[in-house]
């Protein structure tokens, strides 16, 4: 519990180090964007391509890690669970950051843009797993007909972030805040996609990061993939198309559970 109280208490000043620290380990200088009075991301990175990184921390309310504290000193168990699905809050998190981002990426002279985002709530597995379900408007489908009978995640079944904002972010690194552990996320419905792919930059991170590329992924047989342009609203019509393009002739669609303890 100590461990979290520190990570929640980190200042700004001390997680933007962290991130300089972090692209540092991959031979990317990433430089801090002095703060103004317009719209401004946090980070610029020179080289071949400029690249524009925003960084935005996800927490819980205050009171929840009060009640973690509270339960944990009387010797009780915390429990907290969570859905691994689209997500509103974050949606709007992502909206704001792109637009910091999109306002400074001309004058900057900026060929990508990326996010940066820290979970760092009491559950921050979950918190991951709801960026990028946000970012690829993911849910989970179990074919109740397959030997495996094991979830497949689809792609682009519900509304997308990286989707709606195609023309500004082309990706994302999420990092968790307990583990460290990140992933970095392509923006495959990005105008620059098939750039970014070669670029010197992405270059970096291979075979030192998961990249995660819902392309190639699909390529594989990991995931589904929902490609029409049956509109997101109507999830009926996605999950008909879903099922007929795979076969699945008894299927369910849902946003799993996910729950941590703490004693």
């Amino acid at each position: 519990m100590a461990s979290d109280a520190k990570d929640y208490a980190m200042s700004i000043s001390e997680i933007e180090d962290a991130v300089i620290s972090y692209f540092r380990g991959f031979d990317v200088v990433a430089k801090k964007i002095k703060e103004s009075e317009l719209k401004t991301p946090d980070f610029i990175i020179h080289g071949k391509e400029n690249v524009l990184i925003e960084l935005k921390e996800k927490f819980d309310a205050e009171e929840v890690y009060k009640e973690k504290v509270s339960i944990l000193e009387g010797g009780g168990v915390f429990q907290s669970t969570q859905t691994t699905g689209y997500k509103k809050t974050i949606s709007k998190i992502i909206a704001e950051a792109k637009e910091q981002l999109k306002a400074q990426k001309e004058n900057t002279n900026s060929k990508y843009c990326f996010l940066f985002v820290v979970a760092r709530g009491v559950n921050p597995s979950a918190q991951v797993e709801q960026f990028e379900s946000t970012f690829y408007g993911r849910k989970s489908i179990i074919d109740l007909e397959s030997t495996s009978n094991q979830a497949v995640w689809c792609y682009y079944f519900t509304h997308s972030v990286f989707y709606r904002y195609r023309d500004v972010i082309d990706g994302a690194f999420i990092v968790n805040g307990k583990t460290k552990k990140a992933s970095l996320l392509i923006n495959d419905k990005s105008s620059q996609y098939e750039c970014l792919l070669l670029s010197e930059f992405l270059s970096k991170f291979k075979g030192g990061i998961d990249i995660v590329d819902p392309k190639e992924l699909s390529a594989i047989n990991k995931i589904f993939i929902a490609d029409t342009v049956v509109p997101r609203g109507n999830e009926e019509a996605v999950k008909k198309h879903v099922f007929e393009k795979y076969g699945i002739s008894n299927g369910i669609v849902m946003d799993f559970p996910t729950t941590v303890f703490s004693s």
